[in-house]
């Protein structure tokens, strides 16, 4: 992360005071969102072996996050969003030893039916690994969930991560920028076997299946940070799907989940704040 910092020019329009870190990564803030919401949850991947590597695992210790975390090639994977002085941001990305999670086999532990298995979308790039990992979880009696990822990924794999979807997914996750990618390399999409779930940020989300459409507003603004915003998303909608909250409700559950991590104004919720978010799901 410093040696990023080092690299930014000052006319760039960047400043910092100082850098806070949190646990970031799709999948990790998912499932401390779904633990906070009452469900047993388990998290694997790959880190550095560096400083960077050892906070990680002890937060998402701290979280109470069952855990299978190996230490990969390379450093540890970093988002870093840094706002600019027009009010804009900027946005580095270094997977790092993030990318070595492919080829890895899902222990039998992880494989429990009933469970949802939460997939990012950038491992399409190991395709026939990531088709092996989901038919494993089919055949345990898993459901199984994918994020697009960006809509970089959305573009250049969109056919491939729609033929993974309508395989062996229940639930495909997307932002409005990431949808309109898919749609324009795949042309429209009528789900007939998954749900696709699209999160609309201060609009809400709607999502369809079969014919069926549903939709759930909320109350977000434009945030000075929404970062992590639709990872607490999937975990409420996810959440509400495993409690039979019903669609609408899973989708209400949903944008509180986001809502709350939005709230937060750090894009991190602190342990106490998070047994707030775990009774949201008694009152939707």
């Amino acid at each position: 992360m410093e040696q990023i910092l080092d690299r930014i020019e000052p006319e760039s329009g960047i400043v910092y005071k100082e850098i806070k870190k949190r646990v970031g990564g799709g999948q990790a803030l998912l499932t401390i969102a779904a633990k906070a919401l009452g469900v047993d949850a388990q998290l694997a991947g790959c880190v550095g072996e560096d400083k960077e590597g050892v906070f990680l695992r002890s937060r998402l210790k701290e979280y109470g996050i069952d855990l299978d975390i190996s230490t990969g090639r390379g450093r540890t994977g970093v988002f870093l969003c840094l706002r600019a002085r027009d009010g804009g941001k900027r946005i580095f990305v270094y997977p790092g030893a993030a990318r070595d999670i492919r080829g890895r086999e899902l222990k039998d532990e992880f494989l429990k039916p009933g469970w949802i298995l939460s997939l990012d979308g950038l491992l399409m790039d190991s395709a026939a690994w990531l088709s092996e990992t989901a038919q494993k979880a089919v055949k345990a009696g898993m459901k199984v969930a994918i994020d697009l990822s960006t809509p970089i990924n959305a573009r250049e794999r969109g056919g491939e991560l729609r033929d993974f979807a309508a395989r062996y997914c229940d639930f495909v996750f997307a932002n409005e920028e990431e949808f309109e990618e898919v749609q324009k390399t795949t042309g429209r999409i009528i789900a007939p076997r998954e749900t696709w779930i699209v999160k609309l940020g201060p609009k809400g989300a709607r999502s369809f299946h079969r014919g069926g459409a549903w939709s759930a507003g909320t109350r977000w603004t434009a945030p000075d940070f929404d970062t992590g915003a639709g990872d607490f998303f999937a975990a409420g909608y996810l959440v509400g799907n495993l409690s039979n909250l019903g669609e609408e409700a899973s989708l209400s559950l949903g944008n509180a989940a986001g809502l709350s991590l939005i709230e937060s104004g750090t894009g991190a919720l602190p342990l106490a704040e998070l047994s707030k978010l775990g009774r949201m799901k008694a009152s939707i």
